[in-house]
């Protein structure tokens, strides 16, 4: 029986790569090939004989010393091309040059009274700006655009022609219509109906003709509904707002209402609440869902927080005559911060707690004051500085009742006492702040 592998090194010496002797039935596979390379020395030195299993083609020959020299003082094939490029690349390229040689700047031309008037009566026939500008008789478009930013007047009568240049000009299939068909539009605008709607009707114009009717139009716009910038005021009559009152008053979401055919967006609907009051009156009594939300709506009604255990041990811990900064140090009881905004939020909270926060007692009154002061001291003082200056301004402090304000004017004082040294003490008094967007260094006069 012949050995596949054999037959496998024939195909190489045919001159067949590994995946075209892959290809034929009975053979192995390019993978098992690669494979058997890897495994298998001696196939591999076999191989490499007549073939490069990298390139997937037989080595390049060896060359004699004579071939090897004629090899080398042949001509370069890409010298040779350049060679014969070069003369004509060279000559385009003049003629280039010669063709993109700049332009003679001709007269300046004075945008006057007349030019005025010429320019004006182009662009009401329909022409661009930048048809005729630069071109022989007229400025040139940014000679124009700069008379523009200095002339008001003459940039009033551009812009207002600028309109009258789109209308006569119109788009792809635009169509004319009559004065009677916009006396028939106007009408129809008034007595409720929308553009979109009037639109609808045969031979009638699109809603972007209408709208750009009352802009460029005098007479049109004197007798079509006046402009306004408030959502769904122009667009609905007022038996549409009524249809909208009544499904609220069902308890229907605007979301809901909105989806209904011939009903305002839900966000007219919202705007119109804004204008509205009968009508917001009307939504705030529609019923409620469980859960303290309104039908088909996200909003849902805050509720105050209720007293947990933890708020429970922190009534208890005042209680006892501990200040809320102390409660505050303890592990897994709340912040200073957050003891604040519960009294805000919760009135039973407050009640229960306001004898005990104001701080009936004197011990806590003057605990209090300690950790206050402690709190509003530099951060820049040594330790030693630290307690100096808090001896120096309990001392000065003749209530315990004192402010904070009060409080952060003596803890200056003593710093400056302490610290006769203007630079040691201009750094300390930038770190303290006084009050009302001053430091402790401008209200001493330092800085």
């Amino acid at each position: 029986m012949i050995d596949p592998w054999d037959q496998v090194l024939q195909h190489f010496k045919d001159g067949m790569n590994a995946s075209q002797v892959g290809a034929i039935q009975g053979m192995p596979s390019r993978k098992q090939i690669a494979k058997k390379l890897k495994t298998d020395p001696g196939f591999a030195i076999a191989v490499a004989a007549f073939y490069h299993p990298v390139r997937g083609k037989k080595p390049s020959p060896q060359l004699t010393e004579e071939e090897r020299k004629a090899r080398k003082n042949a001509q370069n094939r890409a010298r040779r091309d350049v060679g014969r490029v070069r003369p004509f690349a060279h000559r385009n390229q003049s003629a280039r040059a010669a063709s993109n040689s700049p332009k003679k700047r001709g007269p300046l031309v004075e945008i006057d009274a007349a030019m005025t008037a010429r320019i004006l009566a182009l662009l009401a026939k329909g022409a661009k700006l930048t048809s005729f500008a630069g071109t022989d008789g007229f400025p040139t478009y940014m000679a124009i655009w700069k008379k523009r930013q200095q002339d008001a007047r003459f940039n009033q009568l551009i812009t207002k022609a600028m309109p009258l240049r789109r209308r006569k000009r119109g788009g792809k299939g635009a169509k004319w219509f009559s004065h009677e068909v916009w006396q028939e539009v106007a009408r129809l605008w008034r007595e409720g109906m929308s553009p979109d709607d009037i639109a609808l009707m045969p031979g009638m114009p699109r809603p972007p003709s209408i709208y750009r009717r009352r802009l460029v139009d005098p007479d049109f716009a004197a007798i079509a509904p006046p402009r306004s910038n408030q959502m769904g005021q122009e667009h609905f009559t007022a038996q549409t707002w009524d249809a909208v009152a009544i499904q609220l008053s069902l308890g229907r979401s605007i979301r809901s209402i909105g989806r209904m055919e011939g009903m305002p967006s839900p966000r007219s609907i919202r705007g119109a609440l804004k204008r509205m009051p009968d009508l917001a009156a009307i939504n705030a009594r529609r019923p409620k869902s469980k859960g303290g939300r309104k039908t088909g709506d996200k909003s849902k009604v805050p509720s105050a927080p209720k007293i947990t255990r933890k708020w429970e041990a922190v009534i208890l811990r005042l209680a006892e005559g501990a200040t809320p900064h102390q409660v505050a140090a303890i592990a897994g009881m709340p912040s200073f911060g957050d003891m604040e905004r519960m009294l805000s939020e919760n009135t039973e909270f407050a009640a229960r707690v306001r004898p005990y926060w104001s701080g009936v007692k004197s011990a806590n009154k003057a605990s209090d004051l300690v950790t206050t002061i402690r709190r509003l001291l530099p951060r820049s003082l040594t330790p030693a500085d630290r307690d100096d200056v808090m001896g120096d301004v309990m001392l000065a402090l003749a209530s315990s009742e004192a402010s904070e304000a009060d409080i952060r004017t003596q803890i200056a004082i003593a710093v400056k006492r302490r610290y006769a040294e203007a630079d040691k003490f201009r750094l300390v008094s930038t770190e303290t702040p006084v009050g009302d967007g001053w430091t402790l260094g401008q209200a001493l006069g330092l800085q």
